[in-house]
């Protein structure tokens, strides 16, 4: 078995607090291989420069991880307001070599018709088919890339984190829908966002008596600054 880096380790044991927490009905727990075709991580961002043209700050090499992918989808039965997530996050290698992802937009403008162009998905929701994504923007020049979060009817939305950033969001959240609001310049007191506000409450309620190696007090200020 291939001797994991201790990044890659925090990321099984996102995977084992699930499979572990009595509270968590969870639908869906893969750990996928690690990749017999990328190497390590100075190895694949030389790579990426060479081959794709895309030139990545070192920075981001903190937050790389072999997998081919890691995902999870799961539920809290036992709650006053219902909460579950979902995040399937892929290899940024075949991420960064792929197309943009197909999005429901209607009618884009020619701004939006270049940002869509530029996007490169990493996080969905697979499984559940809720319908949320969130990409890279690959950008000249641009070596730490936007992230842009895709909510279906309720629009796109820039991310002010960056990706080893969002990586450790998501293994807080565990990613619960629509956690990315915390990060998006967005009102959650709005009517459409009255169910996320509550399902991020009742997380942030929750999930430090489930899982009290993380510290949400950020999230918790964040939701605080949105509602």
């Amino acid at each position: 078995m291939t001797d994991l880096k201790p990044y890659e380790r925090s990321w099984v044991s996102v995977l084992d607090e699930l499979r572990s927490c009595a509270a968590v009905r969870v639908s869906r727990v893969e750990q996928g291989p690690v990749s017999q075709v990328f190497g390590d991580a100075e190895t694949e961002f030389a790579n990426l420069a060479e081959f794709e043209d895309i030139s990545l700050d070192p920075s981001l090499q903190q937050c790389y991880f072999r997998f081919v992918s890691i995902a999870a989808a799961w539920e809290v039965e036992d709650s006053d307001t219902p909460i579950a997530g979902e995040f399937d996050v892929a290899h940024i290698s075949d991420v960064l070599s792929n197309d943009p992802p197909e999005l429901g937009w209607s009618n884009p403008t020619r701004e939006e018709h270049e940002l869509l162009s530029q996007l490169r998905g990493f996080d969905g929701t697979t499984t559940t088919g809720v319908g949320h994504l969130t990409a890279l923007r690959v950008q000249p020049d641009v070596p730490n890339p936007e992230l842009w979060f895709d909510a279906g009817p309720l629009g796109v939305h820039r991310l002010d984190i960056d990706y080893c950033a969002y990586l450790d969001a998501l293994r807080m959240t565990k990613g619960t829908f629509g956690w990315q609001y915390l990060f998006a310049e967005v009102s959650l007191a709005q009517e459409d966002y009255a169910s996320t506000a509550r399902r991020l409450s009742g997380m942030l309620d929750l999930f430090p008596r489930l899982f009290p190696a993380y510290d949400y007090a950020d999230l918790r200020t964040r939701l605080e600054a949105r509602t």
